[in-house]
């Protein structure tokens, strides 16, 4: 990534597979917070903010797959 998530495409996906790649942010996340980092380098910002790149992801899904439904 390129440190900003500004560039935006539209992409057709069932519910299933909506729901796979939301699983698949979730593994994602708890790997980033399961890594080993040094606790003397400063790496906690780094995770800090890829977790919320993922968690921002899960929430647009989330918001497009209530607006699908609604």
């Amino acid at each position: 990534m390129n440190g900003t998530m500004s560039e935006q495409h539209t992409v057709g996906l069932t519910t299933e597979q909506r729901d796979l790649l939301i699983r698949g942010l979730r593994f994602m996340r708890s790997s980033i917070s399961m890594e080993l980092i040094d606790p003397y380098e400063d790496a906690s910002a780094g995770r800090e903010q890829r977790l919320q790149e993922v968690a921002d992801l899960e929430a647009r899904l989330g918001a497009v797959a209530t607006s699908n439904n609604g």
